[in-house]
């Protein structure tokens, strides 16, 4: 971001969820569609407090900034309800032994174990927890995760009854995901999934507006998408002028056990969405 903003004055849409890219460290060449963990946090935590009926988490996070950011967040949101973090252990980025995490977790006792980590991470700690007996003992809900793909590698045994937080998954009912999975599934068959949808939003709404713009200099091309409103992935998407960041849905997600699947990709179903963003004056981004 440094470098388009001082050096390339191109234009970029960033793909990750810290809050710092459309807080601090935000710049008018960055434009974001992915929600940042302020708001996926505040969609997903009182889902699992209110499907689970639970009162106490315990939270294991991936020590880096998307894992501070999405911890931050969880703290802010239970204080909030009057729910109780009774304890978090740290993991670095790429664990592979997750034992000594989940039994930490485990002798705690909490209701809830948060997972607050992402991709390959999240798929060797639950793999891990389910091997370990985590769910016979507290509830397993996962803050943040990546689709279809991450949970055909973790497995619906392993998945049964575990809630996600989630940027997109192929059931959003939308007129652009409709025609994106129906297009997805002529092609290549199966569901779309997060990284194509994604790739394929990003794709479009940059020549959307460059067609609004009536030009690709980055200039003009920044004053077109300020304030631009199109149809997305979630329904109607509005990019904010004040710190550039998409105002969109972010979804919570239940997973099925094999024997409720109706096919191979039936993972989950949508059980809530909502638009959570802080105001622009607390996001704290400054042009």
């Amino acid at each position: 971001m440094e470098y388009v903003k001082t050096v390339g004055k191109a234009v970029m849409q960033a793909g990750g969820a810290s809050d710092k890219i459309t807080g601090e460290a935000c710049n008018r060449y960055t434009f974001r569609l992915v929600t940042p963990c302020w708001g996926g946090i505040r969609e997903t935590v009182p889902r699992i407090i209110d499907e689970y009926k639970v009162n106490t988490f315990y939270t294991i996070t991936a020590e880096y900034v998307f894992g501070e950011d999405l911890l931050r967040a969880t703290k802010e949101v239970l204080q909030q309800r009057g729910k109780t973090l009774i304890g978090n252990a740290y993991h670095p980025l790429g664990e592979t032994e997750y034992g000594p995490y989940i039994t930490k977790a485990m002798a705690a006792k909490p209701d809830c174990v948060l997972f607050l980590n992402f991709s390959g991470d999240t798929v060797n700690a639950l793999k891990q927890a389910e091997n370990f007996g985590l769910k016979k003992v507290s509830k397993v809900a996962v803050a943040w995760g990546s689709g279809v793909t991450q949970m055909k590698a973790i497995g619906a045994k392993v998945l049964e009854d575990v809630i996600f937080g989630i940027e997109y998954f192929y059931k959003i009912d939308s007129p652009f995901n409709n025609k994106l999975r129906e297009a997805y599934q002529i092609k290549y068959g199966g569901v779309s999934p997060f990284l194509a949808a994604g790739g394929y939003a990003y794709v479009y709404h940059y020549l959307e507006v460059v067609k609004k713009a009536g030009s690709t200099d980055p200039e003009k091309v920044i004053k077109a998408w300020e304030g631009f409103e199109t149809e997305g992935l979630t329904g109607r998407e509005t990019w904010r002028a004040c710190d550039h960041q998409c105002i969109r849905n972010f979804y919570t997600v239940r997973c099925k056990g094999p024997q409720a699947m109706r096919h191979e990709e039936d993972f989950a179903d949508i059980i809530g969405y909502s638009k959570q963003f802080p105001s622009c004056e607390q996001a704290g981004c400054k042009m």
